[in-house]
């Protein structure tokens, strides 16, 4: 099932639950409306049988050119690298990861070891730029590093907050998702940050990700009312992109939220 197919049956359903609500339903009606209401439900919780269709980091970054990320407050970085040994069950390549992360020559950075860059930049927010032969975080992060794969997997296991709002720090909580206590001078240290990547983007920057369409799966992601209006304004956005790297959890969000209503 393509993305403008899960909204339109997303919009049918939330239409469906309002003709039941009203309670004005003949017995016949209802019976067919509730029946329908399970017929959408199975179609949009079935599982995919190929998984393969999600679209992965590198080509989101393909396509526009850099992308801002950074770890999902709840998701501290030691325990994701461990986390991530773990699922792969392949020693080589994670004693590569490691031996990668304990690396000191980093052009461009004054940290001791790739670790302790790569651990501040997923915290605070970064651009990953479009390199010729793949990714590149600024000039320390190259492609070829082992640390790739592991970036990849924590997008593609929903650890990372990608787009726009990657950078936008709302709290010294969220700024420092590993700690109780924020560093000091929090808001100064972001703001110098996020200035640095700034400076490093610009010279590949093509088209900027923050756009209408974002800002609005965005907001709905974040925790929008979902109503009918949301749901047809959230269709008009996919018929004139539907391989917005925000549609798909947008799409998500918003059929969970019809669905949990439901039940």
């Amino acid at each position: 099932m393509n993305l403008m197919q899960k909204l339109k049956l997303t919009a049918e359903l939330d239409q469906i639950a309002n003709d039941v609500a009203t309670g004005t339903l003949g017995i016949l009606d209802y019976i067919q409306k509730v029946k329908r209401i399970d017929e959408i439900i199975a179609e949009l919780t079935a599982q995919p049988a190929v998984d393969g269709a999600n679209t992965s980091l590198l080509e989101l970054v393909q396509k526009h050119t850099e992308i801002a990320v950074r770890l999902r407050p709840q998701f501290d970085f030691e325990r994701s690298v461990k986390d991530y040994a773990v699922s792969i069950k392949d020693q080589t390549k994670t004693n590569e990861l490691l031996h990668e992360l304990r690396r000191t020559q980093l052009k461009g950075s004054d940290a001791s070891f790739l670790r302790d860059q790569l651990e501040m930049d997923l915290n605070y927010g970064v651009y990953i730029n479009k390199h010729p032969d793949g990714m590149r975080i600024g000039k320390y992060l190259l492609p070829g590093s082992p640390v790739w794969a592991f970036i990849e997997w924590a997008y593609a296991e929903r650890r990372l907050i990608v787009g726009p709002k990657a950078l936008d720090i709302a709290s010294d909580e969220d700024m420092y998702p590993a700690n109780d206590q924020p560093l000091p001078d929090a808001q100064e240290q972001n703001a110098q940050a996020n200035a640095e990547f700034e400076d490093e983007a610009q010279p590949d920057l093509v088209d900027s990700p923050a756009d209408e369409a974002g800002a609005f799966y965005q907001s709905v992601i974040e925790g929008a009312e979902v109503d009918a209006a949301l749901i047809q304004r959230a269709i008009e956005y996919a018929e004139q992109d539907e391989s917005h790297y925000l549609l798909p959890e947008a799409s998500k969000v918003i059929a969970n939220t019809v669905i949990t209503a439901l039940n």
